[in-house]
């Protein structure tokens, strides 16, 4: 690899190295934020977080990491400082010491597609760049051998504006504290790490992580069941000959007395009256055993619903209802069909197919306590409730850290605004629940609307409002509050706008020789310029501004 180093960038790196029997894997990049000129200025600041990094797969023999303070490689131990961070552009390159082809792997297609194929002297080389815009969290890749995995590597991407371990944290527990789910996406290029919810209506990206992660032991249990299926004894009632008929139930001496005309005159039989007789036929009553119990209906029905939940958002991937949603991923369709085709398996087995429909609720011990029912009841109820961050079980995908800033600073100003006035609205929120995750509605939809406690004067927040009717050009900023005074009959409109996006303190910026500290970028002080003075309206003369000010959050 003594080339491949040679050809590195003066401000590139080698930030992963690793070596196993089959392959050299070989990641390069920046190992520091963009908001700081070189390794020197990043390795002196006073950085205390550290990276969580996994390797592991078939005859691993070195790992090495890109140390910052001794600014080489060295083995990986734990403990290091970030290397890599959202917005990043990393190399990637596999090299592989057989002559076997190999695949590179992740979930999510857009990472899937950038790594391809690379003819080099007539070897197949993997190669291609790993990038993360606005995205960070854990992010895990394979390389692949055919469908056999030969190599699992766990990398973590760091924010370059906000404290990660904890800032970040509290960014997305403020999101999902105020609306449930608010911050899941259903799969992108990194995800957080998340645990079940004992409550909650899961979004559809939510049931597809517990799905996949507890499919197969909800078919095992499925297995175990059918393997010693809970049964009870019944009474069924058949129609006999007279002297097969021995001590009757109450249902064979009703059927008795309502057919009279069954008795004849014999010379042994029953005494009635002056006559001593005997019935040509009656119903005797007979024990069978029957596995159609409520519990294996409720059993069923688990399967049956969790069919209709996998169909449903089977269609939502492969439909494309949003563009901003998901592209239908043909390996997604194949894991989503899979787990289909796995239940009904099941559902086709000649233990269910006489089960009966499950027509009342179900109050038994035996789901509570009956093995493999026990455990079938509870994966269903971890599946059927969401999921919540700060976990360790599940991996979920969260929405790029630039929305999900838009989502908290509505929030939080609808949170201060609370602190002072009456929330009065009984539309607080509306969110988006038909696609694959959740999102706020725009378009005057999403609102909250407070009243001044003394004056009576209402205060609208609205998130991202389309302003369409303008003698400019159509308008859609993150928030504006909107503020009614008395005697005036138009609204004081504030605008605010939330700007991830931050010019540091580097040479050459703008603002830092204007201010001597980093602030927003150039352009977005022009697009507040813009949102102020494009929203007008006319009333009776010439157009008016009717923003009086306009606030990069």
């Amino acid at each position: 690899m003594a080339s491949l180093r040679s050809g590195l960038g003066r401000d590139d790196y080698e930030l992963v190295h690793i070596e196993t029997k089959q392959l050299t894997l070989v990641i390069k990049g920046k190992p520091y934020h963009e908001q700081y000129e070189g390794l020197k200025q990043y390795r002196r600041l006073d950085f205390h977080e550290t990276m969580e990094f996994f390797a592991s797969g078939e005859g691993v023999r070195s790992v090495k990491l890109f140390d910052v303070d001794a600014g080489e490689l060295v083995d990986w131990s734990g403990g290091h400082r970030p290397i890599f961070f959202e917005n990043g552009v990393y190399q990637l390159l596999v090299v592989p010491k057989t002559d076997r082809v190999l695949s590179f792997y992740h979930e999510s297609p857009a990472l899937r597609n950038a790594i391809s194929l690379v003819d080099i002297g007539g070897q197949a080389v993997l190669m291609g760049n790993l990038h993360f815009p606005n995205e960070v969290g854990l992010s895990t890749f394979e390389i692949r051998d055919g469908h056999r995995s030969v190599l699992d590597v766990t990398i973590e991407i760091f924010p370059t504006k906000l404290t990660y371990k904890q800032d970040y944290q509290i960014l997305l527990d403020e999101v999902s504290e105020e609306i449930y789910n608010l911050a899941f996406h259903f799969i992108k290029r990194t995800y957080q790490r998340a645990k079940a919810k004992r409550d909650g209506a899961p979004s559809r990206s939510e049931f597809f992580r517990l799905m996949e992660a507890h499919i197969g032991d909800f078919l095992q249990a499925i297995r175990h069941i059918e393997r010693q299926p809970h049964h009870q004894l019944s009474t069924v009632h058949v129609r006999v000959r007279g002297d097969q008929l021995g001590r009757l139930d109450a249902a064979g001496r009703n059927d008795l007395r309502k057919r009279p005309h069954v008795f004849r005159d014999v010379k042994r039989g029953i005494d009635i009256g002056s006559r001593t007789v005997m019935p040509q036929s009656g119903l005797k009553a007979k024990k069978e055993l029957t596995y159609d119990t409520l519990e294996n209906r409720f059993v069923k029905w688990m399967m049956t619903r969790l069919v209709e939940k996998l169909l449903d958002l089977f269609e939502h991937v492969q439909g494309k209802q949003k563009r901003y949603e998901t592209e239908p991923d043909p390996g997604l369709l194949e894991r989503i069909q899979s787990m289909i085709r796995a239940l009904e398996t099941r559902l086709r087995h000649s233990f269910w197919r006489p089960i009966g429909r499950l027509d009342r609720s179900v109050m038994s011990l035996v789901l509570q306590m009956a093995p493999g029912y026990r455990d079938a009841y509870q994966l269903f109820l971890i599946i059927t409730r969401g999921l919540a961050l700060q976990g360790k079980l599940y991996r979920m995908s969260v929405k790029d850290v630039a929305t999900l800033y838009e989502y908290w600073t509505f929030l939080k100003l609808g949170q201060l605004l609370g602190k002072k006035y009456k929330l009065i609205s009984q539309n607080v929120i509306q969110v988006n629940r038909l696609g694959l995750f959740v999102n706020l509605e725009k378009n005057r939809s999403a609102k909250r609307v407070y009243e001044h406690p003394y004056t009576g004067e209402r205060i609208t927040l609205t998130y991202q409002p389309y302003e369409g009717r303008l003698p400019t050009v159509p308008q859609m900023p993150d928030t504006v509050l909107a503020i009614e005074k008395k005697g005036k009959d138009y609204t004081f409109n504030y605008i605010f706008d939330a700007k991830y996006r931050l010019d540091f303190a580097v040479s050459g910026s703008s603002y830092e020789k204007r201010y001597g500290m980093p602030g927003p970028m150039e352009d977005d002080i022009n697009t507040m310029h813009r949102y102020r003075d494009s929203l007008v309206a006319r009333r009776g003369g010439p157009y008016e501004r009717t923003a009086f000010g306009a606030y990069v959050l």
